[in-house]
C-alpha cells in the first residue's frame, strides 16, 4: 500500500497499470481506506465492484473448470441456489467435492458420484471456518448484533435485533449500515414499519450460510432468550394484528420454549390457511400444534388444547379426504373422548353432532 501510494503520486509520464484486489471486509482497514480515498480524490484510481455470479456465470464456470463433463443439467442451478452466486463459496464447495472424490474423471470426462441434491446438501468446513474467522475480528457489540440477526431470520428488521439485545435501534442500524456499505454479512432491502409506529431498516444476509453458521455458534440458552425477546417485541408491536406475523411468532416462541404462545399462533396460522382454502398448509400447522401439546405442564390445559386442535384439524382434513374418511372420523372420535374427560358433553354435541 505504501508503494502504491508513492508510485501513484509520481508525475513521470510512465504508463503503468496496477490491479489490486481486497475483500469488502477489509475496506475499513485504516491504511487501505486512507490510500484509496486519496487516490480517488486525485482521480488516480477506480474501484470496480465485482458482482456475484449469475446462473449463467455458474454454468460457465463449471464448463471452464471441468472442460469435458457429464454433470446433470440441474447441477448448475442447484449450485447457484446453494451458494447464492458467491464465487468463493462456489469454488470451495467444488474443491471439497474433488477432495472427497465426489467429482471424478472417468474415460476423459468429469462425472459426479451422487445425485445433485445430495451433493449440495452441506457446506464444507473450510467455509464455516472462514465465516468463524471473519466474525472473530468483530467487536463484542458487533458480534452480538450479528448473533441476534441470525436469530431474527435470514431476512430481518433491525428493530427485531435491537429488541433481542435490549439496545437502542440507532446503534444497531449504525452497525448494519456499516456492514452493508462494505458488502459484508448483510445487505439492505428497504425499510419496514411496525403497526406501533417503529420504522427500521430491513436487511437480509448475503448468504444463508452466514446465518446458519453464526446461529449454530450461539448456545441453546442464549438462542432461547433472543427468540423470546424478539417474539414478545413483535407481539407487542403488532397487537391486534399479530395474525399478520403468526408464522414468525410461532418460530420465536417455539424455539424460545414458550409452548403456550407457540400453540396459540400455530392455531391462528392454521385458521388463516383454512380461510384461504389452503387446507394442506392448515393441516401442517395444526398437526405441528398437536405435536407440541404434550409440552404443556397443566393436565387440564393440555386436554383442552388438544380438544380444540382435534376439532380444528377435522375441517381441513374433511375437505381434503372427504368428511366420511377414516382419518376424519378418528380425529372426531378422539375429540369426543376429550370432551368426556373434560366433562363437556354439551360442547361435544354442538361441535360434532353428526359423529357423536
Amino acid at each position: 500500500l505504501t508503494w502504491i501510494a508513492y508510485v501513484a503520486r509520481q508525475t513521470d509520464p510512465t504508463r503503468l497499470l496496477v490491479l489490486a484486489t481486497y475483500r469488502p471486509s477489509e475496506a475499513n482497514e485504516p491504511t487501505l481506506a486512507a490510500v484509496k480515498c486519496e487516490l480517488e480524490l486525485q482521480q488516480r484510481c477506480r474501484e470496480l465492484t465485482v458482482p456475484f455470479f449469475s446462473r449463467q456465470d455458474v454454468a460457465a464456470y463449471l464448463s471452464r473448470r471441468f472442460a469435458a463433463h457429464r454433470f446433470p443439467a440441474r447441477l448448475a442451478e442447484l449450485l447457484f441456489l446453494r451458494t447464492a452466486g458467491n464465487p468463493l463459496f462456489l469454488a470451495k464447495l467444488l474443491d471439497s467435492w474433488l477432495e472427497q472424490s465426489l467429482i471424478t474423471k472417468q474415460a476423459g470426462e468429469w462425472q459426479v458420484a451422487l445425485a445433485p441434491e445430495e451433493l449440495v446438501s452441506s457446506m464444507p468446513a473450510s467455509i464455516v471456518s472462514f465465516i468463524a474467522n471473519e466474525t472473530e475480528r468483530l467487536t463484542a457489540f458487533e458480534r452480538s448484533v450479528l448473533e441476534a440477526a441470525s436469530v431474527a431470520g435470514f431476512e430481518f428488521s433491525a428493530a427485531s435485533v435491537a429488541a433481542a439485545l435490549g439496545q437502542e435501534l440507532v446503534l444497531v442500524e449504525s452497525v448494519c449500515l456499516s456492514w452493508a456499505r462494505r458488502r459484508q454479512f448483510i445487505r439492505l432491502t428497504g425499510r419496514v414499519q411496525w403497526p406501533d409506529g417503529v420504522v427500521a431498516l430491513r436487511c437480509e444476509f448475503v448468504h444463508a450460510t452466514y446465518q446458519h453458521a453464526i446461529y449454530e455458534r450461539i448456545g441453546p440458552a442464549r438462542q432461547a432468550l433472543l427468540h423470546t425477546r424478539i417474539g414478545e417485541r413483535q407481539e407487542a408491536a403488532y397487537g391486534a394484528r399479530a395474525s399478520e406475523v403468526a408464522t414468525e411468532l410461532v418460530l420465536h416462541f417455539e424455539r424460545g420454549g414458550d409452548h403456550e404462545r407457540a400453540l396459540r399462533y400455530l392455531k391462528l396460522a392454521g385458521d388463516q390457511a383454512v380461510r384461504r382454502s389452503a387446507y394442506r398448509e392448515a393441516i401442517e400447522y395444526l398437526q405441528r400444534a398437536l405435536d407440541l401439546v404434550s409440552e404443556l405442564a397443566d393436565d387440564r390445559a393440555r386436554l383442552r388444547a388438544e380438544l380444540t386442535l382435534q376439532v380444528a384439524i377435522g375441517a381441513p382434513l374433511g375437505m381434503m379426504l372427504g368428511h366420511a374418511a377414516p382419518e376424519v372420523e378418528r380425529r372426531y372420535a378422539r375429540a369426543r373422548e376429550l370432551c368426556q374427560a373434560l366433562g363437556e358433553t354439551t360442547r361435544s354435541a354442538q361441535t360434532m353432532p353428526g359423529l357423536l
